[in-house]
């Protein structure tokens, strides 16, 4: 079989590079780590990426896209979010089912965004948070 892939990157489309920018790098504190005319691209862990697109012709499509952020402290994560006024839906809730906190907000286009820590231990092993 062969190794999974070193690095991943969830593209989106986005409608105004500056103000997705300002969600993803300023209110989530993702740093920018590569750009170019249209795109720019934002850590979101060790080895995965959030990629924003805005290109002409190509539409934001939120319907049935959920970006997970997998982060230690969800609760510090939604005051962050909540001191910057953005919306978030309900307060982080643990799911006994999944075995996780989280919460959910969206970014400027209205994709899903799920604040999320992973508690159970078979996925701690695997490295996630």
């Amino acid at each position: 079989m062969a190794p999974p892939p070193a690095q991943f990157i969830t593209f989106i489309t986005g409608s105004d590079l500056e103000r997705s920018t300002g969600f993803y790098r300023d209110d989530l504190g993702l740093p920018v780590v590569w750009e170019r005319p249209g795109l720019r691209i934002f850590q979101a862990g060790a080895s995965g990426f959030v990629g924003v697109i805005v290109a002409p012709g190509r539409e934001p499509s939120p319907a049935g896209i959920t970006l997970a952020l997998v982060v230690d402290d969800v609760e510090g994560m939604h005051r962050r979010l909540v001191e910057r006024g953005v919306a978030v839906r309900g307060e982080p809730a643990y799911s006994e089912a999944f075995d996780n906190t989280f919460f959910f907000t969206a970014d400027p286009d209205g994709h899903a965004v799920e604040i999320v820590r992973m508690q159970d231990p078979a996925w701690r092993a695997m490295g996630g948070g």
